[in-house]
């Protein structure tokens, strides 16, 4: 008979080797971190984006107020020395709407100073009459005539515009922001979810 070249199983089973538990476990990933810095809410990097925006709007309209206080207070006789003009010419400058340009002789209310190559803006055509004005610097002076306020009034409304808006939306921002902050604030109280153990360092030797 063929002798059978199956080899008679061993009475000693092979030990297995023992897996680390740490091993087994694979660590925990980090979280991505946002770029910027860690826990900086979504909605900062639009808030410092839109600052320079904001300064635009701030300057255009506090240098639109500036400038309509300044031709308020010679129209209505709060600054520059007072007098009149005998005005001799006055020319359309063109335009939609019609701006006069007027040239005449100033006095001084105290007589004292005269000149010859005064110049006005008016309201209107006033070739030939004599007119309330204010010295304003040069040969420039301003009429102040209840017409005349109106400009420097329109200049004032609507450089306040834009600091409204600013200061509107500048609330609305500011409200999202801090809703954020505490939104991210509140992600990072939140404990990792269950199953997931915390990763450990094994120690050396």
């Amino acid at each position: 008979m063929a002798r059978s070249t199956k080899a008679a199983p061993s009475g000693r089973k092979q030990a297995r080797k023992p897996v680390s538990l740490a091993k087994s476990r694979k660590p925990a990933t980090a979280a991505p971190r946002r770029k910027g810095g860690a826990g900086r809410p979504p909605s900062l990097r639009r808030l410092l984006g839109s600052a320079a925006l904001t300064v635009v709007f701030v300057l255009l309209g506090l240098g639109l107020i500036g400038l309509g206080a300044w031709k308020l207070a010679y129209a209505a006789g709060w600054a520059g020395t007072p007098g009149t003009i005998h005005v001799t010419s006055c020319h359309d400058e063109g335009g939609s709407d019609p701006s006069w340009a007027c040239s005449g002789v100033y006095h001084s209310g105290d007589q004292r100073t005269v000149d010859p190559h005064a110049r006005v803006k008016p309201s209107s055509n006033v070739q030939g009459r004599t007119i309330d004005v204010r010295h304003v610097s040069g040969h420039d002076y301003s009429a102040t005539d209840g017409a005349t306020i109106a400009t420097p009034i329109a200049l004032i409304f609507f450089g306040a515009l834009p600091l409204v808006a600013v200061l509107w939306g500048g609330r609305a921002a500011l409200g999202r922001w801090v809703r954020d902050v505490r939104a991210a604030r509140a992600r990072r109280r939140v404990p990792p979810p269950a199953g997931r153990a915390p990763s450990r360092a094994r120690p050396r030797g």
